[in-house]
């Protein structure tokens, strides 16, 4: 690490913030020299309105504590910002803000997501973690960087399958043009009607899974959580999040 580094880091769980503090001492333990309107307009910026400067971290729900460590980031002297899932919890608006304060952000950032939209968004290199067997446990693997966006990456992994599919199309014996055609047209008839089949069947259980999600997230978000609950319900949430993120990986094999 170079000398002049200087690193800010987003953590998917928020450790940074003190649950016994107000929003106006989290943002002053950043920047103590600003009064009581800096503050409030900073606050406002990140969707906090009115006394929301006085409430405890405590009472906050995932996505306002998502927020809150968002606007201390964003007052951090940082060159380099290292983000873990930070749209975990985040509310369309919230991530609205978010990519706006990424987007404007001079340094560099090391952005770890399954957010694809917010990737597209920023990134301009992406790195991927490629394991020989496609599991998440294999202890081989490589890292391969594409130079762009993943739009761009998915566009050029399109073309790469297409001539490969098409180097690998075997020459036949010569057969009767109609015949050879009808065959050919049945064999794809049944493949394709298979291939739509099971991309409908992948697309209704990531429909399902993710109103699962969308469920478990709001449960997170609610003040009214019992903490006693809050493991478990995070534990559910990443169970889903996981088998949600295996079901987009075969989508995006069959689409590929």
């Amino acid at each position: 690490m170079g000398a002049s580094l200087h690193i800010g880091y987003f953590a998917q769980a928020h450790e940074g913030l003190d649950p016994q503090k107000t929003l106006m001492q989290e943002i002053q333990s950043v920047r103590p020299e600003f009064l009581l309107h800096e503050v409030r307009d900073l606050l406002g910026k990140f969707l906090f309105s009115g006394d929301d400067a006085l409430k405890l971290v405590d009472m906050l729900s995932g996505g306002e504590r998502g927020r809150l460590a968002l606007a201390k980031l964003a007052l951090q002297q940082t060159n380099f910002l290292l983000l873990d899932e930070p749209t975990n919890h985040l509310d369309i608006p919230a991530q609205e803000v978010l990519q706006s304060v990424l987007d404007n952000y001079d340094g560099t950032i090391l952005l770890v997501s399954h957010d694809r939209y917010l990737i597209d968004a920023l990134a301009t290199q992406i790195w991927e973690i490629q394991t020989s067997d496609g599991s998440e446990t294999s202890e081989v693997s490589r890292l391969v960087v594409f130079n762009g966006t993943y739009s761009q990456m998915r566009d050029e992994r399109e073309k790469a399958a297409a001539r490969l599919a098409e180097q690998q199309s075997p020459i036949t014996n010569y057969q009767s043009p109609i015949t050879d055609s009808r065959k050919t047209k049945n064999v794809k008839s049944k493949e394709e009607r298979r291939r739509v089949a099971q991309l409908q069947q992948l697309e209704n259980a990531i429909a399902a899974l993710e109103a699962d999600l969308a469920n478990l997230g709001a449960q997170l978000e609610s003040p009214f959580v019992n903490p006693k609950e809050v493991a478990v319900i995070g534990k559910e949430y990443e169970r889903v999040q996981k088998e949600m993120d295996e079901k987009l990986r075969e989508w995006e094999g069959m689409q590929e």
